[in-house]
């Protein structure tokens, strides 16, 4: 699981930081030589004085390599 803060404060929406967690759940993934799959994502807009946040749970998955007999 990845979860960033933004630091926006009370207005939009954190779609920055969760840009950046799904790029570093991939990068994380890549590494093992596996993809992505994603099990769950949060993201909580910001409000008068809290900033938003993102949150994405995920597990690293084996590709299938397509069968060519």
């Amino acid at each position: 699981m990845v979860s960033k803060t933004s630091l926006q404060v009370g207005f939009g929406a954190p779609t920055a930081v969760h840009g950046e967690i799904s790029q570093e759940a991939n990068d994380f993934c890549a590494k093992k030589s596996k993809k992505v799959e994603i099990v769950n994502t949060t993201i909580a807009h910001p409000a008068l004085g809290q900033p938003g946040a993102a949150t994405l749970e995920f597990r690293c998955i084996t590709e299938e390599k397509p069968n060519h007999s």
